[in-house]
């Protein structure tokens, strides 16, 4: 492909929404990989996407949780907390339960984060 070519093809990417740069992005990997990787084009038709990425997925920063949680955690001492945009969906000192709460609650991508007590030393691992 000519350096111009790819170029302008960059050019067009970067006025595309985010949902579809990650649906070029699928469907380049999948070329790649139907190629074998080795680098050489396909005669072939270019095959379309398999998947499309949803709009419904938040944004996956978790800025608005992580806000949430520095404003409030230290109300939370010892409990998960299961935190979707700016709300929190669900807490309790057993992750299980804060989390079956949560699903029922209808969150689907919440953030999930043990808050230590102040007494409490770090967990360091098994």
């Amino acid at each position: 492909m000519a350096i111009g070519t790819l170029n302008e093809i960059m050019r067009q990417v970067v006025t595309l929404n985010s949902i579809d740069k990650l649906t070029l992005a699928t469907y380049l990997i999948e070329q790649v990989k139907k190629n074998g990787g080795n680098g050489e084009l396909s005669a072939a038709e270019p095959a379309l996407p398999t998947k499309k990425f949803s709009e419904d997925v938040p944004d996956r920063s978790f800025r608005q949780e992580y806000e949430w949680l520095n404003q409030h955690r230290h109300e939370y001492p010892g409990q998960y907390l299961l935190i979707e945009g700016d709300r929190l969906v669900s807490h309790g000192p057993d992750l299980r339960q804060a989390l079956a709460e949560a699903r029922s609650l209808g969150a689907k991508f919440p953030l999930m984060v043990r808050v230590e007590a102040a007494d409490e030393l770090p967990f360091g691992g098994w």
